[in-house]
């Protein structure tokens, strides 16, 4: 609290000592000065309470306030509670304060509740407001009540405003730090105090629970010229709106400078009002219409400095523009024209110096390299530069080692850059980037020339000679080479050709492991252990007591790579039992009344770490142990698992103890299990909300039903019922989001009121769905309406009931339910649901359309960066140089072409989601899914899906594909699985693994003419499931697959089902419930049942 409410307060009333020799005070505060030097704050404190007296004495406002200033500061540091003292304090000052004095000190009073709000704001986002909230205790306060005592004082700072208006502002000099050539700005103390309650009202609403009829600055003429704006009317209810409040003070301040005609404080007050609108208002167009006010703005006062800064704001959002999502290509160039017009105009103004910085900013050169980190020997591999106001780059290339780059860590980056530039390269060579005009980033791909075997510094300059001064530089470390390692887990690795994928037997792999020298300030490596690679090019990591991160380095035939990534690795404890218990503690309830019995049951298992099997626990003895909320032992039972391994039993609760969470806890603490202990009443009735059926649209009237009922079975009649509802936006996920679209989620009220339940119990809450016009529409946000009501019945119990109700611009959704991977004669795997915001199935018309993708573009790799936005080679040459590679954004499957549709019908929706394909059977490759249709309303929805069909029957168009006979299996069954790539000749690594850490692996050789075809057989231990996973590795690219097969236990499932009597003949007869327990097959079986009580 100290920090924060002073930080703001020293912004107003700093504290001046030297200067002020002509002060009569000067004296007194040079004694506080000392003190505070010394350490005295006590003394301190003494001072400025004798300069507290006697600047009452003689009636000096501006030194009575800066001395209780000084008294808060030093109370801060010598007294508890300080904030609330603090408070009280000012209140007390306020009292007895007259003329503007008050109104300074109502100013400081709206700071120091701010600035306490900020700091435990977080704290009070989950607190409730309370219908009366009258306590003096701030730190009991809601978040509203503190906000509606912030905008209290800031109103009362700006009352009797004629008196404030001709009050100068210089009066204050003596508590006020002076800016540089701002006095024109604030002329008078209203101008002074007006521009403090700006700050607070022109802040985000965000932390605010809004109502349904809160302010929206909607109205275009917001952006008015100050004549025409101060004398606007804004009619609102919502009074004790931030953004409200600001408008009117903007108004005011406006409308008394046009008066007064002091054109500086006028300019001043526009532009942040200006500003203000924008970053606030809901408006389609609100860019122009923020543009042409600022240029309005420029135009009025043409000859006045200060609207220079709306030319360079007229330039910010240009050059803002010319980097958003959807770029205006021109707008940096409209930034620098019109900032250079600002500086010629008005060369000493501060939008020219502003201007000046766009400028630099604008004409900044920029150059970043990114290549992939190894790259093949003896062939061009391309890097990826990101460049800005440079139209050629220099490459420098220089064989580096390991050891060098270590003493390059920790210095400073000019030093390093100076040992970099000194070291000799093995190459040199420029290449000239496409000529630009736009002052934009750009990227394109350049070729990189061949080299041997190594490690490798590339160095990019946009001078030639590569200075260190006036110029942009950028580095990155390259390897070359023809090995590469993959890993299953953390202890197996795999030793493959990075460009054919052939395993390397015999391969040396020494491990490194990074240490960081506290003494040298730098990391070490240390050398581990050293390992071979087998015949299938793999090696297994040696299990160690500690879990290590290490570094490998591979050595093969004269060649090596050291990996720059470090890879974790398994470890053992021999302290560790093969087998480890668990138990699981169950009790009926979880809250209980002091003097009730607590009724516990646990189940005892045994899990074998190395097979990953569990066991029930039989004839094991433990004791089981109850605390209470101080962590005290109360009571104990000895108790023994039986022939399933559980075990049962009860603690009375002790009366006169301190309730609150107890804890049942076993002898050997392997878990412990928490109840509540309470003084609470047992539930009468329970309330529920029916969940709205239909469509609804936005702006609708909707009717919410609800019921109160007891558990005895009769209605609650009569009951008070309080509710309220509240707005959130979200948006679904959708396939056209190329970002998430940018939202507001405060919660909104749009509702409260009260009512009562009828005879039935029933009761209903009407409300208008209401959207949030800052949501954007092409979004389709969906609103979610969260209905709360609280039933209060005769007796005073009081039960709550949450509901929710969706709508949207859209009153129907549609989803294409698909794999993105199915077989080609699987097409009615694919499913269509059309449900309306709640939810629910909603029949429709879609017209449905298939389209067979020309998937040329799924022959290149992978980048690992974006698509570059420019070129200097053309596609023949590029394709040339990179036949792997693409060469725009031909690998995205949204940009592929359509080769041909295959299908298109219309059709309604059934609740089943099924959808009559008619039979048809298509031809592998990708497909685009489109379905289409119109809501009840005549509003336009779409879904669209990209699909892969599998046809075993024909070469591959995949990387890798695996087709099952069947995804789900039961032990005997025999599972076949055919694999294929569209690779011409790989060497694919196959593991199959099962329950009990099982893996059978094997290695084959894959062409894309020849299908590898296996089966596995499922045995009764394989319940749980298999996965077969494939792994290749093909002209530097790492390929992986992996399907999962369900192996249920269904051996294990159990038919469970209750049934119920009541005699409703007997006026208060129990109920009589049953429960029925058989196998899967419907055999009896022997079982416990575990059953929890309300």
């Amino acid at each position: 609290m100290y920090k924060i409410f002073f930080s703001i307060i020293v912004l107003l009333f700093h504290y001046h000592v030297m200067g002020q020799t002509n002060d009569p005070y000067s004296a007194n505060w040079k004694r506080v000065a000392e003190f505070e030097k010394k350490g005295l704050t006590q003394s301190a404190l003494e001072e400025v309470r004798k300069i507290f007296s006697l600047a009452a004495k003689d009636g000096n406002e501006p030194q009575q306030i800066r001395s209780a200033m000084f008294q808060m500061k030093y109370r801060n540091r010598v007294e508890e509670d300080n904030a609330q003292n603090n408070l009280k304090y000012l209140d007390t000052l306020v009292k007895h304060a007259t003329g503007p004095a008050k109104n300074i000190l109502h100013s400081m009073q709206a700071e120091a509740y701010w600035a306490y709000q900020q700091s435990q704001r977080f704290r009070l986002y989950d607190r409730t407001a309370l219908t009366e909230e009258n306590s003096e205790d701030i730190t009991t306060w809601s978040n509203e009540k503190l906000h509606r005592t912030i905008t209290e004082h800031y109103k009362r700072s700006l009352e009797n405003k004629n008196i404030l208006q001709n009050t100068s502002i210089a009066k204050f000099d003596a508590i006020l730090d002076k800016g540089k050539n701002t006095r024109q700005l604030r002329p008078t103390l209203y101008d002074f105090l007006a521009h403090q309650a700006l700050e607070y009202f022109t802040s985000t609403e965000r932390d605010l629970t809004r109502p349904s009829y809160s302010f929206i600055i909607k109205d275009p003429k917001a952006f008015a010229p100050s004549s025409e704006f101060s004398n606007l009317t804004f009619s609102t209810s919502d009074s004790t709106s931030l953004y409200y409040n600001a408008i009117l003070i903007y108004q005011d301040l406006l409308n008394f400078h046009l008066i007064n005609k002091n054109e500086d404080a006028l300019i001043d007050a526009d532009l942040k009002r200006i500003q203000f609108i924008y970053d606030h208002g809901v408006f389609a167009k609100n860019d122009s219409l923020y543009l042409n006010a600022l240029e309005e703005l420029q135009k009025s006062h043409s000859d006045n400095p200060l609207v220079a800064q709306a030319g360079y704001l007229r330039a910010l959002m240009f050059n803002s523009a010319a980097e958003s999502a959807k770029p205006d290509t021109s707008g940096k160039i409209k930034a620098k024209t019109i900032s250079e017009e600002m500086i010629r105009l008005y060369p000493n103004s501060e939008g020219a110096i502003n201007s000046r910085n766009l400028i630099n900013s604008i004409l900044q050169p920029h150059i970043t390299l990114e290549a992939e980190k190894v790259n093949l020997p003896n062939q061009p591999f391309r890097n990826f530069v990101q460049y800005k106001n440079v139209e050629e780059i220099h490459f420098r290339i220089v064989p580096v080692t390991r050891e060098y780059l270590n003493t390059l860590w920790g210095k400073p980056e000019n030093e390093a850059w100076a040992n970099i530039l000194k070291q000799q390269p093995q190459s040199r060579y420029s290449i000239k980037l496409p000529k630009e005009k736009d002052f934009r980033l750009h990227s394109v791909e350049v070729k990189m020339e061949p080299l041997a075997t190594g490690m490798y510094m590339i160095i990019g300059s946009m001078d030639k000679n590569f200075p260190m001064t006036k110029n942009i530089l950028s580095r990155q470390v390259v390897h070359v080479s023809t090995l590469a390692m993959i890993g299953r887990n953390s202890n197996e690795y795999f030793v493959l050709h990075r460009e054919t994928g052939e395993p390397l037997r015999g391969a040396e792999i020494q491990t490194w492991q990074k240490n960081y020298d506290y003494k040298t300030r730098k990391f070490t490596y240390n050398p581990r252990e050293k390992y071979t690679s087998g015949k299938d090019g793999s090696f297994q990591l040696k299990k160690t007591k500690e879990y290590r991160e290490l570094n490998f380095e591979i050595s093969y035939k004269g060649e090596k790579l050291f990996l720059e990534d470090e890879f974790g690795t398994g470890y053992y404890n021999d302290f560790e039992p093969k087998r480890t218990k668990q138990l699981f503690l169950f009790t009926d309830r979880a809250i209980y009344r002091p003097g009730q019995p607590a009724y516990f049951k646990g189940i005892m298992l045994s899990r074998d770490q190395k097979l990953n099997t569990t066991e029930l626990v039989k004839d094991e003895k433990t004791e089981i142990a109850l605390y209470d909320a101080n962590g005290t032992k109360l009571s104990t039972r000895q108790v023994q698992t039986n022939s399933y391994g559980s075990f049962s039993g009860q603690f009375e609760l002790p009366d006169g103890l301190l309730n609150g969470i107890f804890t049942i806890r076993d002898s050997s603490n392997i878990l412990y299990h928490t109840i509540s202990v309470e003084e609470y009443k047992r539930p009468k009735f329970l309330v529920e909300i029916e969940k709205p059926k239909g469509t609804y649209r936005l702006n609708d009237s909707i009717t919410v039903k609800g019921n109160a009922k007891a558990y005895a079975g009769n209605a609650i009649a009569g009951a008070e019922v309080t509710y309220r509802v509240t707005r959130k936006v979200r948006f679904p996920f959708w396939w056209g989001y190329k970002i998430f679209p940018p939202h507001n989620n405060e919660a909104m009220e749009i509702t409260y009121g009260e009512t009562k339940t009828d005879d039935k119990g029933d009761f209903s809450i009407d409300f208008t769905a209401i959207p949030d016009e800052t949501s954007d529409k092409n979004f389709q946000p969906i609103f979610s309406y969260q209905v709360s009501a609280n039933v209060t019945d005769i007796s005073g119990e009081t039960r709550t009931a949450n509901s929710n109700v969706e709508v949207g611009y859209q009153a129907l959704h549609i989803n294409i339910e698909a794999s993105e991977k199915i077989p080609a004669d699987s097409l009615t795997q694919v499913k269509l649901f059309t449900t309306n915001t709640a939810g629910d199935f909603e029949k429709a018309s879609l017209n449905v359309q298939l389209f067979l993708l020309n998937d040329s573009g799924n022959l290149f790799r992978t980048r690992y960066w974006e698509a570059p936005d420019r070129h200097i080679y053309t596609r023949e040459e590029f394709q040339k140089m990179f036949p792997l590679d693409p060469y725009a954004d031909e690998n995205n499957r949204e940009n592929w072409p359509v080769r041909e549709m295959v299908y298109n019908k219309t059709d309604t929706t059934s609740a089943n989601g099924k959808w009559n394909w008619e039979g048809r059977k298509l031809r592998g490759g990708w497909y685009k899914f489109l379905a289409t249709g119109t809501d009840k309303y005549g509003e336009p929805v779409k879904s669209e899906r990209f699909v892969y069909i599998i046809d075993v029957s024909a070469p591959a168009k995949e990387d890798i594909e695996v087709l099952t006979s069947t995804g789900t299996a039961e032990p005997g069954d025999a599972i076949a699985y055919t694999v294929k790539s569209r690779f011409n000749k790989i060497h694919m690594i196959e593991l199959t693994g099962k329950m009990e850490n099982r893996v059978i692996k094997q290695q084959y050789e894959l062409s894309s003419q020849r299908p590898f075809n296996s089966k596995i057989k499922v045995a009764e231990d394989d319940r749980g499931g298999i996965s077969i996973s494939h792994a290749f590795v093909k002209n530097n690219r790492v390929y992986t697959n992996t399907e999962n097969i369900i192996v249920p236990w269904s051996n294990k499932d159990l038919d469970i089902t209750f049934s119920t009597f009541r005699d409703k003949i007997l006026p208060g007869s129990e109920e009589k419930w049953t429960i029925h327990i058989k196998g899967n097959k419907g055999e009896k079986v022997a079982a416990e049942a575990l059953v929890s009580m309300y």
